[in-house]
């Protein structure tokens, strides 16, 4: 399958996270970590805007919002949205609803150590694809099926186990697109980021996110529900 190369990479984390992990973290690097109050049961990762600046292509087009999002303790463990949009132009906000599109929810009550997430924007033309089957396609995929076993048997949180969750997030992007009939002329953004519950608080404290390029900007945040 192809893979796609990210437009921007948010990890506000992982400096400290790859210290701790080889062990070369001091005290003082680490005071001012923190991560989210104990009473805290539920989270959600909401993507609140997106803004089409411009397409490749002249005139209205279909333009596909997917978001694939990880962590290491929900019972869902690989949670994947696909939208389409259809007679888009140039300037234009998506519409996402009131409040935006949910793509993550916790399981209730488990707060995960570590969420991975893609937001992937892609302009298609010839016809819009049937998401259903298309989910339902990625969901019975085999090797799609053994990432979701393998990241819920994590029990410790190291670097292997931030890889495999990160190589199955980046897989089920890359089939989703794959289905999709899509490729990487078709991509106009792609964000890759992960937060930390230790040291970044899963990205709640980060507020509203803001990422751009020449063609999309994505507004998106994770709030504690």
């Amino acid at each position: 399958m192809e893979a796609f190369t990210p437009d921007v990479i948010v990890s506000p984390s992982k400096r400290v996270r790859d210290m701790v992990f080889s062990e070369e973290a001091t005290a003082e690097s680490l005071i001012r970590e923190t991560g989210l109050p104990p009473a805290t049961t539920d989270i959600r990762f909401q993507l609140k805007d997106v803004y089409i600046k411009r397409k490749r292509e002249i005139g209205r087009g279909e333009i596909y919002v997917v978001t694939v999002i990880a962590d290491d303790a929900s019972t869902e463990p690989l949670q994947l949205e696909t939208r389409v949009f259809e007679h888009v132009k140039n300037k234009t906000h998506l519409n996402l609803g009131p409040t935006g599109l949910t793509c993550y929810r916790n399981t209730p009550g488990k707060i995960p150590r570590f969420l991975d997430y893609r937001i992937m924007v892609m302009e298609f033309d010839g016809g819009a694809r049937d998401l259903g089957a298309v989910l339902t396609e990625v969901q019975g995929n085999q090797q799609f099926q053994e990432f979701k076993n393998s990241i819920s048997g994590i029990t410790n949180l190291g670097a292997p186990q931030i890889a495999l969750i990160s190589g199955a997030t980046d897989f089920a992007l890359a089939l989703t697109a794959k289905l999709l009939k899509g490729n990487k002329d078709d991509q106009l953004f792609l964000v890759q980021g992960s937060f930390d519950n230790t040291f970044d608080a899963l990205g709640v404290t980060e507020g509203l996110i803001t990422q751009t390029n020449q063609f999309v900007e994505v507004i998106y945040q994770v709030q504690a529900i």
